[in-house]
C-alpha cells in the first residue's frame, strides 16, 4: 500500500478528531479516499456466521479479512480528496470539522499536510469506527443532467 494508516485521534471530540496517515511513496490525493466503515472482530461477528439454510451470497457486504475481522460500510460518509501532491514519509492529518488547509514543517524534519471536511458532528464516536483508504486509479461517472 502507498499509504498507512497510522490512527483516529480524539474520537468524538469535534475540535480534535482526525485521522492521521502517511504517504510510503509520492502521491497525488485525488486518487485516494477515505470511506467511514465499522470494523467487526471475528469472534463478535455473529452477522457473519455461515447459514447452513442461506447460500452463500459473494457480492454482499460486509468484506471479510480473515485475521483481522471485516470491515461494513453501509450507509456511511465518504470523503474523495482533491489534488494536492504528497512527498513520500508526508503525514496527512485529516480533521472531521471545518478548517483551512495548511502545511507545517517540523523541526525534527516531518512535514504535515493538514486537511479538514467541513462536517458539523464527530463521525468516529462508536469504538468499532474505523476508516478504510481506497487507492482509485480509474473511475467512470454518468454526465450530470
Amino acid at each position: 500500500m502507498k499509504v498507512v494508516l497510522l490512527g483516529i485521534y480524539d474520537r468524538g471530540k469535534m475540535e480534535s478528531e482526525r485521522l492521521h496517515f502517511r504517504a510510503n511513496t509520492d502521491i497525488d490525493l485525488r486518487y485516494y479516499c477515505i470511506l467511514d466503515s465499522t470494523h467487526i472482530l471475528p469472534a463478535a461477528n455473529n452477522l457473519l456466521a455461515p447459514n447452513p439454510f442461506v447460500p452463500p451470497n459473494p457480492y454482499l457486504f460486509p468484506v471479510t479479512a480473515p485475521a483481522t475481522g471485516s470491515i461494513y460500510a453501509g450507509q456511511k460518509t465518504c470523503f474523495w480528496f482533491t489534488s494536492r501532491t504528497i512527498r513520500a514519509y508526508q503525514n496527512i492529518v485529516l480533521y472531521t470539522r471545518a478548517g483551512v488547509p495548511n502545511e507545517e514543517s517540523r523541526p525534527d524534519g516531518m512535514y504535515f499536510h493538514f486537511l479538514f471536511r467541513g462536517l458539523k458532528s464527530p463521525i468516529y464516536t462508536d469504538p468499532k469506527a474505523s476508516a478504510t483508504i481506497f487507492e482509485l486509479n480509474d473511475w467512470i461517472t454518468t454526465p450530470a443532467q
